[in-house]
């Protein structure tokens, strides 16, 4: 069933949370009001024209089912009509940074064979019988995102059947030519074939946990699941596996010449597929150039309640952010963290897991740094309120197994535009981090319906 080392759940990217939060902290619980929604005027279905009604003694022609070409090409190249059906698979495209929950990849092809008359499931005596071809769905020739989000839902429903089948007759035609790590998936069924063997129980889910265009094409982070499963043969049980846990990223790209979205890499874990970055020989910092961090001191900066103090404390935090998802030390970053706004913690939760579950350690190659910065403090309607705005790039890691080895590198990213709101607080003496949102300053000002000031500081 492919590559079966637990990888874990190791996304993160800082990202935005709630841009009416931001407004709120900025000026002391102001919010945007937006205008109820007005119902749709009603739609007026036209009669039968005059003239068109069906002659007595004539019946409509028969509805004749057509069979389903071969391949995806074929299908596709028949200029085939989206169904309403179709419309299952599109995913909604979360984002678990922003604080939105996994979402299931949906698999229609299960339900398919569920209700199927001819296919029995495999046991231990004997593979499965009656095994249907999945049925194409028209979205995967769209060029869309809808089309992109088909072809991932297609990725399950043809590895089941190949598994099933011990064919990837389907899954090879979804797997572009020089798909990276995709032999991996078709191999296992090979060797299956050859060796006579087959699955018992395990079909794979997928949970999305990430997407995004990149490029010409869409990339998509999905935690591969699968319950427990033997692989058997005639003589009985080759081996048991007690199931599937792993995050895997997908990349896919419309091929024009086959007229639909095909899969060009499954990488494990999440990768950073821009080609800018995922190259050593490009400049990038290599793997494993850094050691873990240091625990930073605060300036006394932080303590200033001033546009230099807020930018201070931007400074600081992202020093905090570095050290705290490396170590696991999370005693800084709640000092940093205002108690009565946001749940900053979120952008800690994907390291943190990663250390705990994987028992790995975290070296900071590169740190994580703003420029091109803009703050708001004495402007802003809160007088305890600052802004900070700027060019966010997150620093790479790197993350070693116990053995040394390298598990997993979190390549230097450009986020771009992050806002952040901090708070002085008081009761503490310094300023604290209460919000960040991911877009430009100016929607925070529109939202609190006030005219954007000059910046209080800058710097580049």
């Amino acid at each position: 069933m492919g590559q079966q080392a637990v990888s874990g759940r190791i996304i993160f990217r800082p990202g935005s949370q709630n841009w009416a939060a931001l407004a709120a902290v900025a000026a002391l619980g102001l919010t945007a009001c937006g205008s109820q929604p007005q119902p749709a005027p009603p739609v007026e279905v036209p009669g039968d024209p005059e003239g068109t009604d069906q002659p007595e003694g004539t019946e409509e022609p028969p509805e004749t089912d057509q069979a389903q070409p071969g391949t995806l090409a074929e299908f596709c190249a028949g200029d085939p009509q989206v169904q309403p059906e179709d419309e299952d698979r599109i995913l909604h495209g979360v984002n678990v940074i922003t604080g939105e929950g996994p979402e299931e990849v949906p698999v229609p092809y299960f339900e398919q064979l569920a209700s199927s008359e001819e296919f029995q499931p495999a046991t231990q005596q004997s593979p499965a019988e009656g095994v249907e071809a999945p049925e194409f769905s028209a979205l995967i020739c769209d060029s869309s995102t809808d089309g992109a989000y088909a072809a991932l839902s297609h990725w399950f429903e043809f590895l089941h059947h190949a598994e099933l089948t011990r064919d990837n007759e389907y899954l090879a035609q979804l797997h572009m030519e020089d798909c990276r790590d995709c032999a991996v998936w078709e191999t296992d069924v090979e060797d299956m074939a050859a060796e006579n063997q087959w699955l018992v129980g395990g079909e794979i889910f997928g949970e999305l946990y990430f997407s995004m265009p990149m490029g010409e094409g869409f990339e998509a982070v999905v935690d591969l699941v699968s319950d427990p499963y033997e692989r058997v043969d005639p003589e009985g049980v080759v081996t048991t596996s007690v199931g599937i846990l792993e995050t895997n990223t997908f990349e896919l790209v419309f091929d024009e010449h086959q007229g639909h979205w095909r899969v060009a890499g499954i990488a494990p874990g999440f990768v950073d597929t821009d080609p800018g970055n995922d190259s050593d020989d490009d400049g990038g910092t290599p793997p494993g150039a850094g050691e873990s961090p240091e625990q930073p001191e605060m300036p006394s900066e932080v303590e200033e309640h001033s546009p230099e103090g807020a930018l201070a404390a931007m400074d600081y935090w992202l020093e905090v952010f570095d050290y705290s998802g490396a170590t696991g030390d999370m005693e800084p970053a709640e000092q940093m963290m205002h108690p009565e706004w946001g749940e900053l913690e979120s952008l800690f939760e994907g390291r943190l897991e990663l250390i705990e579950q994987e028992n790995v350690t975290i070296a900071l190659d590169t740190p994580t740094e703003i420029s091109e910065v803009r703050v708001w403090q004495g402007s802003l309607p809160n007088p305890e309120a600052g802004m900070v705005s700027g060019q966010l790039v997150e620093g790479q890691w790197t993350a070693y197994a116990e053995d040394g080895t390298v598990f997993h590198v979190n390549r230097e990213h450009e986020i771009g535009t992050t806002t952040y709101m901090f708070i002085y607080n008081d009761d503490v003496g310094h300023w604290q981090a209460a919000e960040t949102g991911g877009n430009e300053p100016e929607e925070v000002f529109e939202l609190m319906e006030v005219e954007i000031p000059e910046p209080d500081l800058t710097r580049d």
